[in-house]
C-alpha cells in the first residue's frame, strides 16, 4: 500500500473503492473502538505481501474489578 494511502487508512470515510462500492467506515470504526480500549492498531505494509494490521492491548495486571 503506498504511503499516501497509508497515512490515511483510518480516516472515516476513505475509500480507494468506486462510488457505491463501499462506505470506508470498517477500519475508522475499528480503530475508535480500539483506541477506545487504551490499546493501538497498526498499520505495516510492505509491496509484494500487502498489508497487516496489528492490535497492540495493554495488559491489566489488576484483580478483579
Amino acid at each position: 500500500m503506498p504511503l499516501g494511502l497509508q497515512s490515511h487508512v483510518f480516516e472515516p470515510f476513505f475509500t480507494t473503492k468506486g462510488a457505491g462500492d463501499g462506505k470506508g467506515l470498517g477500519l475508522a470504526i475499528a480503530y475508535s473502538l480500539v483506541r477506545g480500549w487504551n490499546a493501538n492498531l497498526l498499520l505495516r505494509s510492505e509491496p509484494g505481501p500487502g498489508a497487516r494490521f496489528e492490535m497492540l492491548i495493554p495488559v491489566h495486571e489488576g484483580g478483579g474489578r
